[in-house]
């Protein structure tokens, strides 16, 4: 987070990976540039001994929180989010690759 000027690296969020609500992950260029972080929320059910957990992407934020809006992120992004079979929530972050995608921007 520090790196890319956002909050991820601050107390709260460690301790949310730490107990396991929570992952952090950092999309990076062919260069191994940080690109795009996600913060990715994680539910545990647990029902008749078996327990299931449910990954769902809260934010995708680049350098100083902006929001992802090039295509080739946006892509990188959604390859991502499907490789990794995460769950999303109707978010701005995410409305703005969609509309990058659609409209093919950069």
């Amino acid at each position: 987070g520090k790196n890319m000027g956002h909050c991820v690296g601050g107390l709260s969020y460690f301790d949310a990976v730490q107990r396991g609500d929570t992952e952090v992950y950092s999309l990076r260029d062919a260069k191994g540039e940080p690109r795009v972080t996600l913060e990715v929320d994680v539910q545990r059910h647990t029902a008749f001994g078996k327990t299931t957990v449910n990954k769902t992407v809260v934010q995708a934020k680049q350098r100083a929180n902006t929001l992802p809006k090039k295509r080739a992120v946006c892509e990188r992004l959604n390859e991502f989010i499907d490789e990794a079979e995460l769950a999303l929530v109707s978010n701005a972050d995410l409305r703005h690759c969609e509309e990058a995608l659609l409209r093919g921007w950069g």
